[in-house]
């Protein structure tokens, strides 16, 4: 038996027959591991990565092949990101000399070729662990196998299949979600079977992802890169999508609001990535398409649902089946290749154990992270600051006042807030999708938790407006409907409350290149605004913000209230009080204070 490694994928392409015929004689066999697949994953991340593929022929014929390409000196399965199931092509799964043969000719390659091999997602059934558990000890030994995702599905059977569907669309939470959407328009679903009309929709199902995963911390913007969209382009040209590749669209009155582009093979659905339109979060619109998808899974036949890669919670409460698949890392010979493998085992072992030095660890890393992304956003000059600024007030007393305006209903402005002919700038309210959007562009403004945080707001009632400049954001205030203000929103352990419901102005950001310009405008056009709907017009800002305290009273608001809390620290005890005192005029402000100063 000999072996080569092959390092052009036209080479590669050359074998696309002896490929697919390794693969269709798996009988536990992957649309992932087909050679169309690895054709269209390479038309989409090829040219980043260089192939570092072994295969093994005897007697003139290939009888194995590891799918393997080289990235930053570390050697990867092909088709990783993306592939949920990676695996070897054999011909003869009970001979495991072709899998030491195959790793024989990995490990004599040069240094400065590789240097870590991870070869990700492999199945716990799968062909390569088989050969591997029958290799010489000295090869299991330069292999560290860890547990990796956990795989769950749906097995369906002559003896389940009945109970199963009907336990599933039976689930009363996802039946609700799909008769309120029905409330709002003409509910649809379809597979879309047409090449074109796929290509057509791909904007939309990034778009949708992309807004999703916003939310997340560290989710998975895959997206924002061109290399996946052209992954999934080339997706869609090498499956078939009236069989194997299934992109289906839930619609409401036309408009798409979810997606799922997944796949079917030998009688298995592989639920695989799905998408929904978060402005339409609270009704659910996954649940119903995952619903759906398993309506479609009844009428087809499938034989299992497959869910691959993930632990989400809402597959626990579908699934009555999982599998492990598993990460092995390689190792050359050598001591230095020995440490390397020694001091990764010892990681993975206090990982596993959650002991509390690793914790510590881990979490000493994540805020050294999190100060080197402030570093890079504000400066070191800015950390200095704050932290010079939280030492004092936690060594002698922390003071603040706030002050609060309102403006009546008898005072209009128009609704213009552009400053000067040539400043383009459109007052108008976002949604939650819009939100998302900005957020990729300037992610310090709209971090996840802050999208989490205006979802709800959204949910409640509130609204955000947004202004636009050369296509950037320049603008973004909150106003909500409220009978007072709260502790929660004032900060402050006290309560204003309103002789009639109004509206409340709050959470105010602004370019820092237009606040000098628009401020003031905005705030007149929000309350106008308040003014159409019948509403009294509050804000509320601290007395050391002189900008935005003096572009409210030029926005024509009255200081009402001056709310001020002291925090003393003796004896790591806290004393707070809280006074709110009526403000004689606008145009006395700073006089009234001192007059409240005189007073306590």
């Amino acid at each position: 038996m000999q072996s080569r490694i092959i390092t052009r994928f036209e080479e590669l392409q050359d074998l696309s027959g002896e490929w697919d015929r390794l693969w269709t004689s798996n009988p536990r066999r992957q649309i992932f591991n087909r050679f169309d697949w690895s054709r269209a994953w390479w038309q989409g991340y090829g040219a980043s990565v260089a192939l570092c593929t072994p295969v093994a022929v005897a007697n003139g014929k290939v009888v194995a092949i590891l799918p393997l390409v080289r990235h930053n000196h570390r050697l990867t399965f092909l088709g990783e990101p993306g592939s949920d199931y990676n695996d070897i092509l054999c011909e003869n799964p009970s001979n495991p000399d072709v899998l030491q043969v195959l790793l024989e000719a990995v490990s004599n390659t040069s240094r400065e070729v590789w240097r870590s091999t991870t070869l990700a997602n492999v199945p716990q059934h799968s062909l390569f662990l088989c050969l591997l558990a029958q290799l010489p000890s000295d090869w299991r030994s330069r292999c560290v196998i860890s547990e990796g995702h956990l795989c769950s599905s749906v097995i369906l059977n002559d003896e389940n299949r009945e109970f199963t569907f009907r336990n599933i669309l039976g689930q009363k939470e996802p039946r609700q979600h799909e008769k309120k959407l029905q409330k709002l328009g003409n509910l649809t679903f379809r597979h879309i079977e047409d090449r074109a009309e796929i290509r057509l929709h791909l904007p939309t199902f990034f778009e949708q992802h992309t807004q999703r995963w916003a939310l997340v911390s560290g989710g998975n913007q895959r997206f924002l890169s061109g290399q996946s969209r052209a992954f999934y382009d080339a997706l869609v040209e090498q499956l078939d999508p009236r069989s194997e590749l299934r992109f289906s669209v839930l619609e409401l009155d036309g408009r798409p609001i979810a997606y799922h582009f997944g796949f079917q093979l030998d009688g298995k659905f592989i639920h695989y990535k799905p998408t929904f339109e978060i402005n339409l979060w609270e009704h659910s619109p996954g649940q119903v398409m995952t619903r759906k998808l398993f309506s479609y899974a009844e009428s087809s036949g499938v034989n299992e649902f497959d869910f691959t890669i993930g632990n989400e919670a809402y597959k626990h409460l579908l699934t009555n089946h999982a599998e492990r698949n598993f990460t092995i890392r390689l190792y050359r010979p050598g001591l230095r290749s020995l440490a390397e493998r020694e001091f990764f085992s010892f990681r993975q072992r206090l990982a596993q154990e959650q002991s509390p030095g690793y914790v510590l660890l881990k979490t000493a890393r994540e805020r050294v992270v999190s100060v080197r992304e402030y570093i890079q956003r504000k400066g070191l000059g800015k950390l200095l600051g704050k932290v010079a600024a939280m030492a004092f007030k936690a060594r002698h007393f922390a003071g603040d006042d706030l002050l609060v305006f309102s403006q009546c209903q008898e005072v209009s402005y128009r609704l213009d807030i552009s400053p000067h002919p040539n400043l383009d700038l459109a007052l108008g309210t976002a949604t939650l999708g819009d939100l998302a959007n900005h957020s990729i562009n300037q992610p310090d403004i709209l971090d996840p938790a802050k999208l989490q945080c205006a979802r709800a707001r959204l949910k409640k009632g509130d609204v955000v407006y947004l202004t636009r400049a050369e296509g950037k954001l320049g603008s973004l205030v909150w106003i909500g409907t409220r009978n007072g203000l709260t502790p929660f929103e004032l900060g402050m352990d006290c309560h204003i409350p309103f002789e009639k419901p109004a509206a409340v102005i709050y959470d105010i950001w602004l370019a820092p290149h237009l606040r000098n310009e628009i401020t003031a405008n905005i705030l007149r056009a929000l309350a106008s605004l308040s003014h159409r709907k019948g509403l009294d017009a509050w804000i509320f800002c601290k007395r050391e913000d002189v900008f935005l305290r003096q572009s409210i009273e030029e926005a024509g608001f009255s200081m009402r209230y001056l709310v001020r809390q002291t925090r003393l620290l003796r004896s790591n005890q806290t004393r707070t009080e809280s006074v709110i005192l009526k403000a004689c005029s606008p145009q006395n402000v700073e006089s009234d204070l001192g007059l409240i100063e005189s007073q306590r």
